[in-house]
Order: C-alpha cells, then structure tokens, then sequence
C-alpha cells in the first residue's frame, strides 16, 4: 500500500555541486543556417549571423519589426503579422495577440483573468488551460496560445526562408529572463509545433548584452559590468552581466512578466474613455471595435510623444456616427503612467543587490524594447545612476533578435563567434517540499546555467518504502506560497527505521533554464525522475491516434478545396496550385502507406507537410492547420503579484526579528531592518497594492508568527499624498539609508525620511523633515509613546498621520511586537 511521505533534509556536510559551461573546443554538429528570434509581445524579429555579422531581416512590408498578431479573415484566411493587425478594428473578435501573456499560466491565473476582460477575442477555460476560441471563417476553432505563438514563429521562418532562398528548420528563440519553467518550456513547444527544431531558450537581456558586447570583444578593457533594462510591449526584464574579452556572465536577473507598453496604452485609453463619456454621455466600455479603434491610436501616439511633447487623436465615426478628437501631451501621458514608470526601479534595485553592486560599479546601461523610448522612463534610469546616459549603439527594437542570432552563429559553429563564452542563470530559487511544506532550496536563484546539483534526503516514519518528491520554484519559505512545478514518485525503498534510507535528489537545469530532477535510493539503487512540463508533452497512443486522423482529414479537404470552384486555394496560380496538388498526393500516399506510424515519423511527416508550403499565398491557409498541443500540457498557476508583495513586506519583519534576537539589536542591524521596512513599502507602493487593510490579511501575518507575545497591528490613518510618499522614499532610498548608517547620523544630519521610527530604549521619535509634508502630532506622538509601551517594542509610523489636513488618500501604521 503507497503510503505519502514527506521528505527531511539530512543534516549532511557533503553537497555535490557542478556546473557545465560551453568551451571552445565544444563538438559541433552541422546544424546548417540557425536563424535567431525574438519572439515579443506585440512585435517580433528574426536576424541572421552571416559573414561575421549579423543582419536583421525585413518582412514583405519592408519592416524589419512585425506585429505579433495572428487574425481570420470571413472566407477563411489566416493572416499573420502587419495584415493581421490590420484585422484589429474591422474584425476585433477574429484577431489575437499578446499570447506571450497568457503561454504557460493556468486560466485561473490572476494575470489572465485580468487580461482576459481586455481582449477582444474570447479566452475560455479547458482542463485548466486558457484556450482562444475563435471564428475561423468556416467554424469556430480553439487554440492554445502555445499553437498562435507557433503561428508567428512560423511567419519569422518564413521571413528568414525567403531572404536566405533555402529552408530553415533551426533556430534560437528569446524569453524574458523571469520567465519561470512552465512559460520555457510551453515556448519551446511552440517552436515544434511551427515545425523549428529549437536549439537554445535564451534570456531577452543577455541576447541584447551580446548584442552591444559584440563590437568590445577586442577592447581589452578588462571586467565590465553592464546593466540591461528591457522594458518591452508586455514584459519587463533587468540584468546585470560581467563582460570579460568575450565571456558574458550574468550575475543576477530580476523583472515582472506583466508590465510593459501595453499596461501604459490602457492607463491613457482608460482615461479617454471616461473623458469620452463625460463629454458625450455615450459610454464604449463594451463597443470592441471603438475600444479597438481607440488602442490603435493611442499606441501611435504614444510613439509620437517619444519625440514630441504633444499630439491629436482623431477617429472618425468613433461610436454613434460621432467623432472622437483629442489632445494628448508628452506631460499628461507620463502623469497617467508615472507609477507603473517608477515601479521598474525595484527590480533595479534588487538586481544590484542580488549582483553585490553598487551604482558606480556599472560600466554601461543599456535600454532595450520600444518602451525605453519613452522620455521619462529614460530620465528615471538616468537619474537612478547619477546622471549616466544609457549606451545609445543598439537599436532598442533589434537588439534581442540581434544577440539570439549571435547565440545562433555560436550554436552552428561560426569561426567569428568561436571566442565568446555565455554564462546565464535561472532566474527563480528551485527546490522539493519537505515536512510541514516548508520549501527545501536545492539550486538557488541567480545561479549559473547549466548545473547539476545534489541533496541528500531521508525518511521521516520507520519503515517507509516511498517518498513522493514535489518540485517547487520561488522565494518563498512555504511550498504552499511557491509554484508548483511537478511531482514524481520514488519507490522500493528498503524498510529502515526514519532517517537511515539515503536518498539523493538531483536537481539539473539545462542551457535552455529548464529542469530535469531525479531521486536515487543509495542502498537499492533505484531511482526516477522527472523533465519538468517535458514528459506532458508526451503523446498517449489515444492522442497520436486523433492526430493521424486530424492530419488525414485536414490532407483530404486540403485536396478537395483545391478542386472546388469558389474556395480561397482554387484561386491560387496554376503553379501554385500544382505544387499543392502534387504535395497532398504525396500526403495521402503516405498516410495510406504508414498506418502505423511512431511519433518521431509523425512528427517528421507534419514537418515536411509544412516545408511544401512555399509560397506566403499558400502558407496563409495551409500553417493554422497544425498539431495542438497535448491538453493534459498544464502546470500550476504562478504565484501572483498581491501575493509576492504580501511576502515581501511581512517575512523582512519575521526574518529580522529573528535577526535582532540573535545580534543584541545593535545599531547596524537595526538600520538594516528600518531599510528594509522602507524598501518594501517603496514597492508596495510603486504598485498601488493597499492590500493591508483587510482583516484577512491582518490576520494571516498574526497567524505566520503567531507565538503569545507578538502580533503585527494596522491602523488605519489619515495620511500624507501617495506621491509625496512615493518621492521621498526613492530619495531616502537612493541617497541616504545605507547598511553602515546608524540612527544617530540621521538624528544628527536631519536626513529626509517620511516615516517616523520609534524605538525602543532609543529617543522617543526620529523625526525627518520632508518639504510640504505634515510632521506627526504631538497627541500622535503620545499615542505612539503609549503603543510603545504596551508592546515594548519598536514602531513605524508615517509622518503626517494625524496632521489637519485631508490628504486624498490613506496609508497604514505598522506597529511590530517581538
């Protein structure tokens, strides 16, 4: 009878650790040309490295950007890139984009529930996983977002097919660098299914690193650390990378797979919607094709602000036969985005941490994605290092696409690429739940990729005979707080009393950042493991069997369309249509031929369905035909911003309190509590998540470090203006809290602060000065004294909390009790 078993870390000094790095001596295969994608939000690009450069390749509209967008036309077309878009406002609930949101989360996911109420498309539930439901021209079809990602990297192929006159069956494609494993792998899924072998997943920030590193290989300059800031269409991504006569180091990465252009362009549609409305009474909050028509405008002018400091929006016959005509300024546009602009320095800041940098230690920032055009986001970044202008030598929209390709030229074994050396590391800590589900960390975050790395583990009953291993990735100290990544099941353990079975687990990530772990019984030598998201791709007989059917059925009405009058193929060119006609022949002959067919020769056989597809005209209706993904392909939700916030504002004041215990409370370890406390309100902040107020809450922080003589209060205050706040925390946070300040330079100096710290034994208020902002009220100040005294610890509070004025908003009062 199985019997569920926890796991308990053993106490062992001997931990196996080795880490792989690619030499120059590396055995390379042919692999023929490799092309490099960067697959983005809203727009995506394809390079190639070519004698010993790398080019950028346009697509038939000339652009050497295209849209990623994917739409369906009434007669059936499938329509990709700039002609898609272009579908937006005519046929919004036909066309899709922005899956690079949506590709590897579940559908209860807090970020595509959000996302899923601006869409215009339909987005529904199925086994867990978002599916886009969607009019095809002859019927309505569902698509995994793996399946219309795939449709534009087939589009980037072809692009790449047609400046290079020969097929490209591999390639290098890009992900943010937070992406987690599930958001890999379901990327790599989706160049299989576009009929690409992918060779390397390569992290957004370190391909643009590459790409500016490219023109320093020979400067011998010695270390240099560069910073990256990639703030794209829909992500956000900020590394931190050594570079060293040709190798590239990542040493820390940190970012959020939600914010981007897209997030800024509903904050300014948001607005003139509800100015919209206000003028003409009329209300297109659920009129798709006006809200469509709005977004298209509003992310033209948005890039007309880049370089100018105001703009018109007009549309004609915005609703109701009446016209939509507005003025937009570089000022009003940064007032309605200036929080979402600000919280980017977080990661900023963490990323120096992480990298034990400091400011000066940053040779070179590099600004990469479209959104980096933007005015203030710029200024912000250049304020935050001192007044150091950001490189200006890459093109913020080429850059990834840029470096993937070098990555490319470095896989098939160019000779100009053979002395560069790329070192990346897994952006999140991975680890397996152990007794009580307290996460056990086995690869630390910022680790560099890829590594092999062991754990001894045991029982924890006598005579157990299995252990259930469940694979977790976050910060986290709780499994349950963490992202559930897979399980498997070890078994045949020789009975023993708790504690003496040694079982190691073994945890190895791949250059691609994804995850293979193993456990192995010492004693039996047995052992199993588990590719993490890669054994669901995996097809059953039952699913290879419909997959037959399906290609079968669609190579029939293929052969059908291109005899009936009246369709879409019966008007492609004669040649054309003979190149078809002779390839779906082939098609049948070999279903008929291989009824029985493996995987491996299915999956060969849909590839080269797609390599006779030549032509774009062809193409149009041919690719959306493709294999879907396996729908058991799921993973658990990622855990969500409220919920990392959560985290990250009470588990300092735990963890420090601790700290304080074990070090006297002296004055250096103080600070650094009171400089974390002031970080993780910035943060709270930055993101406009006032989720204390709730009791739940409240009582979720007295239940994490419920003991009888400690709690965390919340009380409720009138208080100072949020941006005041927001201010005068980035300057404390930037100019004057340091690790070795202690209270007495602060008292002394009289530095900025907009919090009052009351502590213990220490004189009764710090009390900073902040131009326009109230001070704490001396009957305040008593009631603190009197707080202080029940709780005989130290106390945080605002400035201004019980001032005369009637600020527009309320903060809170944190009072820790230890």
């Amino acid at each position: 009878m199985y019997t569920f078993i926890v796991i308990q870390l053993l106490l062992f000094n001997s931990i196996c650790a080795i880490s792989f790095f690619k030499t120059k001596k590396e055995v390379k295969k042919d692999l023929g040309t490799v092309i490099g994608i960067d697959l983005g939000t809203t727009y995506s690009c394809v390079g190639i490295y070519k004698n010993c450069h790398v080019e950028i390749i346009e697509n038939d509209q000339g652009s050497r950007i295209t849209p990623s967008f994917v739409g369906f036309t009434s007669n059936g077309e499938r329509l990709v890139g700039d002609a898609a878009k272009n579908l937006l406002t005519t046929n919004p609930e036909s066309t899709i984009f922005h899956m690079k949101r949506l590709i590897g989360r579940q559908f209860d996911d807090p970020m595509v529930t959000h996302d899923i109420k601006m869409f215009p498309f339909k987005v529904i539930e199925k086994n867990g996983k978002p599916f886009v439901q969607v009019y095809t021209g002859l019927e309505e079809k569902l698509f995994t977002p793996e399946e219309i990602s795939a449709m534009v990297l087939s589009r980037m192929r072809q692009i790449a097919e047609r400046y290079l006159g020969q097929n490209v069956t591999n390639a290098v494609v890009t992900v943010p660098a937070y992406f987690n494993d599930a958001q890999r792998q379901a990327t790599k899924n989706a160049g299989t299914i576009a009929g690409l072998n992918i060779l390397r997943i390569i992290n957004e920030p370190t391909a643009a690193a590459i790409a500016y590193g490219l023109d320093n290989l020979n400067k011998k300059d010695g270390v240099k650390n560069i910073l990256v800031y990639d703030l794209g269409g829909g992500t956000f991504d900020v590394s931190v990378l050594a570079l060293d006569n040709g190798v590239f180091e990542v040493l820390a990465t940190n970012g959020d797979t939600h914010l981007g252009g897209e997030d800024f362009d509903t904050r300014v549609m948001d607005y003139f919607i509800k100015l919209f409305k206000k003028k003409s009474g009329h209300d297109i909050g659920k009129n798709i094709r006006s809200i469509e028509k709005l977004r298209r405008e509003v992310e033209k002018a948005k890039r007309i602000l880049s370089s100018e400091h105001e703009t018109r929006i007009e549309i004609e016959s915005f609703v109701h036969n009446q016209d939509f005509n507005e003025k937009l300024t570089r000022a009003k546009f940064e007032e309605l985005n200036i929080d979402l602009f600000r919280s980017t320095m977080a990661p900023v800041r963490q990323v120096l941490k992480d990298a034990k940098l400091e400011i000066f230690d940053i040779a070179e920032v590099l600004l990469v994605g479209g959104s980096t055009r933007i005015p203030k986001v710029r200024q912000l970044i250049k304020d935050y290092f001192d007044g150091k202008e950001p490189a200006r030598s890459i093109n913020p929209d080429e850059a990834v696409a840029y470096g993937a390709a070098i990555q490319a030229a470095i896989l098939s074994g160019e000779e100009c690429t053979s002395d560069i050396v790329i070192l990346d590391v897994n952006p999140l800590t991975l680890g397996i739940e152990t007794k009580g589900g307290v996460m056990s960390e086995i690869i630390p975050r910022n680790t560099p990729i890829p590594i092999i790395y062991t754990k001894p583990y045991s029982t924890t009953e006598d005579d157990q005979t299995s252990m259930d291993i469940k694979v977790f990735e976050g910060e986290r100290s709780m499994t349950k707080d963490n992202h559930f990544l897979g399980h498997f099941v070890l078994s045949g353990i020789t009975p023993a009393p708790r504690g003496e079975p040694q079982i190691d687990v073994t945890f190895e990530i791949d250059v691609n950042g994804i995850l293979n772990v193993t456990a192995k019984d010492r004693d039996t030598g047995n052992k199993n493991n588990i590719v993490i998201n890669a054994d669901k791709n995996q097809l059953s007989q039952k699913q290879i069997d419909r997959m037959v059917k399906d290609a079968q059925k669609y190579i029939y009405a293929l052969r059908n369309q291109l005899k009936t009058p009246n369709t879409f193929l019966e008007r492609l060119s004669s040649t054309d249509k003979t190149t078809l006609g002779n390839a779906i022949e082939k098609e049948i002959e070999w279903f008929e031929l291989n009824p029985q067919a493996s995987i491996d020769e299915l999956k060969t056989n849909i590839s080269n369905q797609h390599k006779i597809t030549t032509t774009p005209s062809i193409d149009k209706f041919f690719n959306h035909k493709k294999r879907r993904l396996s729908e058991d392909v799921q993973q658990e939700c990622i855990t969500t911003i409220i919920q990392q916030n959560f985290d990250i504002l009470s588990s300092p004041l735990l963890s420090s309190n601790i700290h304080l215990n074990e070090s006297n409370s002296d004055d250096y370890d103080d600070m650094i509590v009171l400089r974390q406390i002031l970080e993780n309100i910035f943060v709270q902040l930055e993101n406009e998540q006032h989720i204390f107020y709730t009791s739940s809450i409240i009582d979720k922080n007295n239940h994490l470090i419920s003991t009888d003589n400690s709690s965390i209060d919340m009380i409720e205050t009138e208080n100072i203006n949020d941006n005041d706040v927001s201010m005068s925390l980035n300057d404390l946070l930037h100019d004057i809290i340091s690790p070795n300040t202690s209270y007495k330079n602060l008292i002394d100096n009289e530095m900025c602060c907009s919090l009052t710290y009351i502590p213990i034994n220490r004189p009764p208020c710090v009390k900073i000065s902040i131009p326009g902002v109230q001070f704490i009220t001396d009957q305040e100040l008593k009631f603190v004294d009197q707080q202080r005294s029940l709780l005989n610890d130290d106390i945080w509070l605002p400035d201004g909390a019980g001032g005369e004025s009637k600020p527009s908003s309320t903060w809170f009062t944190a009072a820790r009790a230890i």
